[in-house]
């Protein structure tokens, strides 16, 4: 299955003849691959496809034709980093929510309380029942609360303070991610933050280093500390105490 991964990786992580290039490719090369869910909109075409590899059975999720996650993949979450906080009852932020499979791992932390999913797109929410077999039903989690917003909206203007704030979010050349890079944005979550409260941003894979480094030096400006939690996977941790795990 890997070996699938990295074949739809490599083919589409620069394409932009859409739909029938898409569709071409898996036809020629998983002819077994079928479309369990599809769903247009202005933030882009949201597909859901099932593989059959052997006797494994996977869903993987794409945004116009972009690998975003699947369940033939570990799980990353950022259950490690809940670590950082001695006490419990934490109000936890979620932007970015994709399969939903880290989302789960917070909401179902001891310590958490609550979780805000904020989705800019609602089709999302749509296509994250498809993996309810690995998160549980997140919708009707009781801890967890959704809100479909633009995040630096909600962030300018909601009156919450949040322990984390943590952000997924796909490439900066995207239209609607971009505005999550840049230093507006990073000003209005530090202010939605408790004074002990640490934002933690994952970037796409595909981030230039000299762009990580960039997007780490912008954190700084905002924060005392920053530092890497997981520099393969582009994963910065930012706050104004130290972060030692």
């Amino acid at each position: 299955m890997l070996n699938i991964v990295k074949k739809i990786f490599l083919k589409f992580r620069g394409s932009r003849d859409g739909k029938s290039l898409f569709e071409k490719f898996f036809k020629d090369n998983f002819p077994e691959a079928a479309t369990v869910f599809l769903k247009k909109n202005d933030f882009g075409e949201v597909r859901v496809l099932k593989i059959q590899n052997q006797a494994r059975e996977d869903l993987i999720l794409f945004i116009d034709d972009k690998r975003q996650c699947g369940t033939d993949l570990p799980i990353a979450g950022v259950a490690d980093v809940l670590k950082l906080f001695k006490h419990s009852n934490l109000i936890v932020a979620r932007v970015g929510n994709a399969c939903g499979f880290a989302l789960a791992k917070i909401a179902n932390h001891p310590a958490v309380s609550r979780v805000d999913a904020i989705e800019i797109n609602p089709v999302m929410l749509e296509a994250m029942k498809f993996f309810e077999s690995r998160t549980g039903p997140l919708l009707k989690n009781p801890k967890i609360k959704f809100i479909v917003a633009d995040a630096g909206e909600y962030f300018s203007t909601a009156g919450e303070k949040y322990d984390l704030i943590d952000i997924w979010v796909r490439s900066a050349e995207v239209p609607y991610s971009r505005p999550l890079y840049e230093e507006e944005f990073i000003g209005a979550v530090k202010s939605r933050l408790s004074k002990d409260g640490i934002f933690s941003f994952w970037m796409a894979r595909a981030s230039s280093p000299d762009f990580a480094e960039k997007m780490r030096r912008r954190l700084l400006k905002f924060f005392k500390y920053v530092s890497w939690h997981q520099p393969r996977e582009k994963y910065l941790l930012a706050a104004d105490r130290p972060l030692f795990l």
